[in-house]
């Protein structure tokens, strides 16, 4: 398991700013303001998919990792705004199937997604799906591990395999018994309740793939409700004696995701006249409308959870659906508790919500921090503010064995001279602001013929762009590549020891590449390059390794420092 993240604040030269609250976002002005108050986003990066719980004084969020190793992202905070990386549910996702794996990488826009945490019996449970491979559940005493990752089981004890569910999450109910709802994707996403072993393990009812067509929902098909079409990012809760189901309904044909809550007094819904509904013949949930989605620079606030301070206020972590070349970053709105219901933002003169850019801070006092930065490589472990490219090929990377560097070993990708195939792909993601300004020092001494590494951007598997230096028939040269578009360059010394490359973001998301051999002197090299959201995600910034010919060569990491400002 990776040490607990390090973030080296020092590194990262922030520019911090109080200012009047405007209805224009898009500033690059977000988190914690150092006045007291946060301005949405609180995190402008790849978060997508937000559950968050509280445990004591201290608050928890997970967030969608897909392909990425360690998988489902774990982060820390006791303010709700200022975040830290500090674990995943799975170190090793091949344990989810070999596509998960360096050996196969077919998990693109699939992978690990849509979880919920939840704190029980004094464990801490993540359950998530993989659209191949069924419904998982990691389960730890501790928030950093170990982490015991295992198919849910059904009825019968078998692995649930089937594919296609998503979006579940587990309650535990004040009598001891457990409950657990997902979605069956592309039939109906109707919201299914099942009832569960208390260990978090087992449904102890049926689950098969022909339940849930929209319209057809029958007496025993353990269906919460049978009159909607679509309800994803299931979030189930119990509240002052109240079951409220949170998810998000995706409208036809405009394909809007609209938050919506449905409550009952009964877990199986309330019937016609007033007794409680049961498995075998539910009842009927209330429902409203939470958030109203009518400007479109709210980028759609949908999946989310909501949470509660140990003073009594509630609020809703929620991420901004609407995807972009950050990702779909995550917003934190206060919570108004009207007629019973919790009504995020601002509510207007129907009682929805409307988004609130600026709000005080939940708890003030304590210290900026991020999830994402900088590393020297002088711990005897990886840093938990990285992820690799699927899982990586094992022992083809050291921080020991010279130290304060990290030391990539390449190996062949699935494919020569492809990216996307290649296994020792090491990444971050990217944050909004005015600037982005990643460089990294790289010894190319011990490069063999074959070998390529360097500096890219990258998101689900579609575009990418890359900085980098080869070696052929002994001879170096620097390479760019634009979308498998390669372009060559004057060779450099044949005796280079180091190089240093550099990604500049501005603020209009354009990528400006650069490379240097003493590490004072930058040249331009390549196009530039437009960061683009693509496969469900945002760009992610990061260094790669890899030699079409054998298994053979390594580089040396000595640092990748990571500079954004703008806040």
């Amino acid at each position: 398991m990776m040490n607990g993240c390090r973030l080296l604040v020092g590194l990262l030269l922030l520019s911090i700013t109080s200012f009047a609250q405007t209805t224009d976002h898009q500033t690059g002005k977000w988190g914690d303001q150092g006045d007291g108050t946060f301005r949405n986003p609180i995190l402008p990066s790849d978060y997508s998919d937000p559950d968050v719980i509280r445990v004591g004084n201290d608050y928890y969020l997970i967030s969608s990792t897909f392909q990425l190793s360690p998988g489902m992202v774990i982060m820390h905070s006791k303010d709700l705004v200022n975040w830290q990386t500090i674990s995943y549910a799975t170190p090793d996702i091949s344990v989810l199937g070999e596509s998960m794996n360096y050996s196969t990488m077919s998990e693109y826009n699939k992978g690990m997604y849509a979880g919920s945490i939840r704190y029980h019996n004094d464990s801490f449970h993540i359950c998530y799906t993989t659209v191949n491979h069924g419904i998982f559940i990691s389960k730890s005493k501790k928030i950093t591990g170990p982490w015991k990752t295992q198919h849910l089981l059904d009825k019968f004890g078998n692995p649930i395999t089937a594919k296609m569910w998503d979006d579940p999450c587990p309650l535990w109910d004040d009598d001891g018994k457990a409950y657990f709802v997902a979605s069956k994707l592309l039939q109906g996403w109707t919201p299914r309740l099942f009832r569960m072993n208390d260990a978090g393990t087992q449904l102890l009812d049926a689950i098969n793939d022909s339940m849930n067509v929209p319209g057809k929902c029958k007496s025993g098909d353990g269906a919460m409700y049978c009159n909607k079409r679509t309800g994803e990012g299931n979030k189930l809760y119990k509240i002052n004696g109240m079951y409220y189901l949170y998810h998000n309904e995706v409208t036809q044909p405009e394909r809007y995701r609209i938050a919506m809550m449905h409550r009952s007094k009964y877990i199986y819904g309330v019937k016609e006249d007033g007794t409680p509904g049961t498995a075998d013949s539910p009842g009927k949930y209330e429902e409203r409308k939470l958030l109203r989605n009518a400007v479109k620079s709210d980028l759609e606030p949908n999946q989310g959870g909501f949470v509660q301070t140990p003073d009594g206020k509630w609020y809703f972590l929620t991420q901004q659906g609407k995807g972009s070349a950050w990702g779909r970053a995550d917003n934190l709105l206060p919570v108004q508790w009207i007629d019973g219901w919790p009504i995020p933002g601002v509510p207007d003169s129907d009682n929805i919500g409307t988004i609130k850019w600026q709000s005080k801070k939940p708890t003030d006092g304590f210290s900026l921090a991020y999830p994402q930065g900088s590393d020297e490589f002088n711990t005897a472990t990886l840093n938990q503010i990285w992820q690799w490219n699927y899982q990586p090929k094992p022992d083809r990377f050291s921080l020991t064995e010279r130290k304060g560097y990290l030391r990539l070993y390449a190996y062949k990708p699935l494919k020569t001279d492809s990216f996307f195939t290649a296994g020792s792909t090491l990444c971050q993601r990217y944050f909004k602001g005015d600037t982005a300004t990643v460089t990294t020092k790289i010894d190319v001494t011990n490069m063999q013929d074959g070998q390529e590494v360097g500096l890219a951007h990258f998101n689900g598997g579609v575009n990418y762009s890359s900085i980098g230096i080869s070696q052929n028939n002994g001879i170096k040269r620097l390479r760019f590549d634009y979308d498998h578009k390669i372009t060559y360059y004057d060779t450099v010394a044949a005796n280079i020891k180091v190089v240093y490359f550099r990604t500049a973001v501005d603020a209009n998301l354009s990528s400006h590449f650069e490379y240097s051999i003493d590490g004072s002197h930058f040249t331009p090299l390549g196009n530039q390059y437009l960061l683009r959201w693509g496969k469900y995600r945002g760009d992610y910034m990061g260094i790669y390794n890899y030699n079409n010919i054998a298994e053979n060569g390594f580089v040396d990491i000595d640092w990748f420092h990571y500079v954004f400002s703008g806040r």
